[in-house]
This record gives C-alpha cells, sequence and structure tokens, in this order.
C-alpha cells in the first residue's frame, strides 16, 4: 500500500489560503487518513468524490513534507486515470510504467509551455 501526491499545483485561494495546490491520496482510505494526519491534517478535508476521486486538497509545502515522509510522486493527468471507483486496495505499483511519472510539469490543454 502506499501513499501519492500529484503535480497538479493548481492555483487557488481556499479559505484565506491563497497558494498552489496538489491532491494527496492512497491505495486505501485508511491509509490516507492515517498519512494524512501525520501531516497534520484534518479528516473534515477529507474529499469523497462520486467519481471515486477521494483525495485531500494539499499546498505546495504540505506535499513536500509528504514527499519527504514517503509518498510517491504521480502526474496530475494520471490521477484520474489511475484513481477509480472500485479501485481502492489496489495499488499502483500494478499499474502501466506512465501512471507513475515524475518531474513532468502539469501543462492543461492551450496553456502556454513553462518560461514563454
Amino acid at each position: 500500500m502506499a501513499v501519492y501526491v500529484d503535480d497538479a499545483r493548481i492555483p487557488a485561494r481556499v479559505g484565506r489560503i491563497r497558494g498552489r495546490w496538489s491532491h494527496l491520496t492512497a491505495d486505501g482510505k485508511d491509509e490516507l487518513h492515517t498519512f494524512a494526519a501525520r501531516l497534520g491534517l484534518r479528516r473534515a478535508w477529507f474529499q469523497d468524490k462520486d467519481r471515486g476521486l477521494w483525495h485531500y486538497d494539499v499546498t505546495e509545502s504540505v506535499r513536500a513534507r509528504a514527499v519527504a515522509m514517503g509518498a510517491v510522486e504521480m502526474a496530475w493527468r494520471d490521477m484520474s486515470v489511475w484513481h477509480r471507483p472500485g479501485r481502492e486496495g489496489r495499488s499502483a505499483a500494478g499499474a502501466a510504467p506512465d501512471l507513475l511519472e515524475t518531474g513532468d510539469s502539469p501543462r492543461r490543454p492551450g496553456a502556454a509551455p513553462e518560461g514563454s
């Protein structure tokens, strides 16, 4: 079982916090909640989406702490492909290798490349 964090880094203001946000998820909800508690996240911040995309939103600093604590980095575009309803308990270790890419810079369709 593992915990994963994507590289979405979506700019947004949530309450009083303005930052870049990513998604923290895991192979199982219990494992995710345990890891999130170790990060200091409140259970009330957990998002259980109808499409099975359950996660916590995390700021850049929390994302960095999660990675330091052992979370596996995953490309944002692969999170929704890998994290589908009914997949709880199935490790991403068995997923296709391209679902575990790291180091990609997230770009949405129509977005200019970084540095332009």
